[in-house]
C-alpha cells in the first residue's frame, strides 16, 4: 500500500479532528485520540513518523491558543460582513441556516476547515441566542 501524500494525510486528520470537535470532546482527550489515530496511520505505513510528529505538534499548539480556531483574519472579515448582512436582512430568513450555507461555501473553496466552520457556527448560535 503506497504512503499517503502529506495533503492526503492532512485531509484525513482534518476530518478526524472535525469529528472530535463536533462531538464536543475535551482538549486533553482530543490530543490522546489524535495521538492514537496518528500512531495507527504511522504503524500502517500511511505516513512517516516525522510527519506524524509535525501534525501532532501543530494541533497541540492550536489547542493551546486562546484565539478563534486559526481562521485567517481576511476570512474572519468575510464572515463578519455576512453577519452584518444577515442582521439587516429584511426577509426574516433563517439566519443560522444561511450562515451554515455560507460556511459550507467557504469550506468548498478550501478557505476554512470543517472544525473551523463548526466553531464559527457555534459562536454564531450563541450570538443569536443573546439577541
Amino acid at each position: 500500500m503506497p504512503k499517503l501524500t502529506t495533503q492526503q494525510a492532512q485531509s484525513q486528520v482534518t476530518l478526524f479532528v472535525a469529528d472530535m470537535v463536533r462531538r464536543g470532546i475535551a482538549s486533553t482527550e482530543q490530543l490522546a485520540r489524535l495521538n492514537g489515530f496518528l500512531t495507527c496511520m504511522c504503524h500502517n505505513g500511511d505516513i512517516d513518523s516525522y510527519i506524524m510528529g509535525d501534525i501532532y505538534s501543530d494541533y497541540e499548539k492550536h489547542l493551546g491558543s486562546d484565539s478563534n480556531p486559526m481562521v485567517p483574519l481576511w476570512v474572519e472579515d468575510l464572515i463578519n460582513n455576512f453577519k452584518i448582512y444577515l442582521a439587516n436582512d429584511q426577509y426574516n430568513r433563517d439566519k443560522r441556516t444561511m450562515m451554515d450555507g455560507y460556511l459550507m461555501a467557504l469550506q468548498h473553496q478550501r478557505l476554512i476547515d470543517p472544525w473551523q466552520a463548526y466553531a464559527v457556527i457555534q459562536q454564531y448560535e450563541k450570538e443569536l441566542a443573546n439577541v
